[in-house]
This record gives C-alpha cells, sequence and structure tokens, in this order.
C-alpha cells in the first residue's frame, strides 16, 4: 500500500484570523455533524452552514497541495494556544483511498 503525505504550514496568528473570519457560517448546534467544521486547503479556508457560506483566501506561503475537513473547535484550539508559531498540519493518505473522507 503505497502512502503520500501532504503538509500544511500557516502562521498561528493568520490562521486565527482566518477562523475568525468563517466563524459566522459554523453551526454550534449542528443539525448536519459537518457544518461544525472547516474546509481546509492550500488556497482557503471555508465553513458554511444551511443558509451561509464563508471563503476566506489565505496567505501565499501556504503553496503546498492539500485539503482537509477539520473541527473548527479543535483548529481554533491549536491555533489559540500555537500563538506566534508555526501551525503544521500532516495529513497522511493511501494511493488506494485518495479523494475519500
Amino acid at each position: 500500500m503505497s502512502k503520500e503525505v501532504t503538509r500544511f504550514r500557516i502562521s498561528a496568528n493568520d490562521l486565527l484570523i482566518a477562523l475568525d473570519i468563517v466563524s459566522p457560517a459554523v453551526s454550534t448546534n449542528p443539525v448536519i455533524p459537518i457544518t461544525d467544521s472547516v474546509l481546509l486547503t492550500n488556497r482557503e479556508i471555508k465553513a458554511c452552514n444551511s443558509s451561509l457560506e464563508i471563503r476566506h483566501q489565505l496567505p501565499p506561503s501556504v503553496s503546498e497541495p492539500f485539503s482537509a475537513v477539520i473541527n473548527f473547535q479543535e483548529l481554533w484550539s491549536i491555533a489559540s494556544n500555537s500563538k506566534g508559531s508555526i501551525v503544521e498540519i500532516e495529513q497522511t493518505l493511501s494511493v488506494e483511498n485518495r479523494g475519500t473522507f
């Protein structure tokens, strides 16, 4: 089984700003569980609920291809506890399961 590793790196402060911008679209009491998460890619962060979608373009320094759905509260906690440093998220995908979550 072949595995591919992708990494996402961003300053904690830039991530907190992005999370703050998309936070109005994150459900605090989700009917659909995915609406308490954000879609994080190498180019943008996106949150949506039944009536609102917010996208925020990330700094160009985030360039490696990356895509993941991550719980908003967990990501906020990581960024808050990492102020002043770099947040790095690593994702390992098997080639056979590429594109599935």
